[in-house]
């Protein structure tokens, strides 16, 4: 064999194994591809809460999965009868309720004993919309009466009082219970919806709903007794969490525990100090070695205080 088939052999057999390089490359490429694509998991569908009604139509409703309902022909003893077993199964079953009008019997008009009580989920009805009109000319009327106003007494800090705006939940959810009166003076089932149009709530998540939020006498009465020490609501949430074992567990929010803060601070008003001071000069009536001393500015305001007994003063 001559130099140059040689050199033509070697050539040949470099270029067939950069061939085969490049084609695993390709290879590894493409598996790397495929890892990558299998890597991006897909997210688990949302828990359904209910049994799932789906009509020809494509409307799609769900129906809460508790055995203890209203059926029609159910007597109740008292409108507060029907809506506190119409309230239990709501919780049940994923949803709240809220109490709608009534018709009252003519026979009782001093008493106003409702003939027919409706009671409706909380999404049931639409937000209503205003007119472009209707605004205009309850501005226009606005407009006026300050107008008057201002040129009868002219006020400082004049200012409109925003309003939150805050998003509907709202969506024309058709579920309701309708109850009449009987001649025996109880209460029947006259019409019974169960079926919503929107999704339920499981019940991990149930602990957020208003009507299973509510703080116990006793959670009340610890915040008042922490709040002197002066900590705030939400430390006494997160103490709550410990004591009971979990946030879920406390049937409130954190939110729950600064209202009723602020409902204390409300009740108390402006006789804080007043209260102290009206406390500390009980006690000097019946302790003969206790003292007390406060001063006030020109607006009764207190700027200082001073107690003593035979132990100690502050």
């Amino acid at each position: 064999m001559s130099l140059e088939e040689n050199m033509h052999d070697v050539n040949n057999s470099g270029n067939e194994d950069a061939t085969e390089d490049v084609s695993m490359d390709e290879t590894s490429s493409d598996e790397f591809t495929a890892e990558d694509e299998s890597g991006d998991e897909e997210q688990p569908p949302a828990r359904q809460v209910g049994i799932l009604d789906e009509t020809p139509g494509g409307s799609r409703y769900w129906i809460p999965d508790v055995i203890d309902k209203p059926v029609e022909g159910t007597i109740f003893d008292s409108v507060q009868h029907a809506y506190q077993v119409y309230k239990e199964y709501a919780k049940k079953g994923g949803f709240e309720i809220k109490k709608g009008g009534q018709h009252n019997d003519i026979r009782f008009r001093g008493l106003k004993k409702a003939k027919t009580k409706y009671f409706y989920c909380v999404r049931e009805g639409r937000k209503a919309r205003k007119s472009k009109a209707k605004v205009a000319s309850k501005s226009n009327a606005k407009e006026a009466e300050a107008s008057i106003s201002n040129a009868k007494e002219e006020k400082p800090n004049n200012e409109k009082k925003k309003r939150r705006r805050r998003a509907s939940c709202r969506v024309g959810c058709q579920a309701k219970l309708v109850i009449k009166l009987t001649n025996g003076n109880q209460y029947v089932v006259d019409k019974f919806v169960e079926r919503h149009d929107h999704f339920l709530v499981d019940k991990d998540n149930s602990q957020f709903l208003r009507s299973c939020r509510k703080l116990t006498f006793s959670q009340k009465t610890l915040i008042h007794q922490i709040s002197n020490l002066n900590m705030g609501p939400v430390r006494v949430f997160k103490l709550m969490r410990e004591i009971y074992g979990g946030f879920e567990n406390i049937g409130a929010t954190a939110t729950d525990c600064k209202n009723e803060r602020r409902d204390m601070n409300v009740f108390v008003g402006d006789n804080d100090a007043q209260m102290a001071v009206d406390k500390l000069m009980s006690k000097q009536e019946y302790l003969h070695d206790f003292t007390v001393r406060y001063k006030t500015d020109e607006n009764d305001h207190l700027t200082g205080l001073d107690r003593q007994d035979q132990s100690r003063s502050i």
